[in-house]
């Protein structure tokens, strides 16, 4: 019921990919697994790139955690990404 309830939303475009998205990431059931900060990189590339990181992404991407940047302002990054938006066009969605 929850899988179709987010697929509906996406779908209807009441919500976009990235709000979606960041509901999972987001969520109490997502935090508690306590994911590395590499780990939460790699779910990253995979959820809005839907690819592996690639060594010099991924680097990038852990000096912003190690410098203080949030998880949610990764996520937003993700998000903004000109990959992402094209992934989105691609499944007929909203970003």
């Amino acid at each position: 019921k929850g899988l179709k309830a987010w697929a509906d939303l996406l779908h209807s475009r009441k919500i976009g990919g990235g709000e979606a998205a960041k509901g999972f990431f987001l969520s109490n059931e997502f935090i508690k697994k306590n994911y590395s900060d590499e780990e939460f990189v790699a779910r990253c590339y995979r959820t809005f790139l839907n690819r592996e990181a690639d060594a010099n992404g991924l680097m990038a991407w852990m000096l912003l955690l190690k410098k203080g940047q949030s998880r949610e302002s990764i996520l937003d990054g993700f998000i903004g990404s000109d990959e992402f938006t094209k992934l989105c066009a691609q499944y007929g969605i909203d970003r």
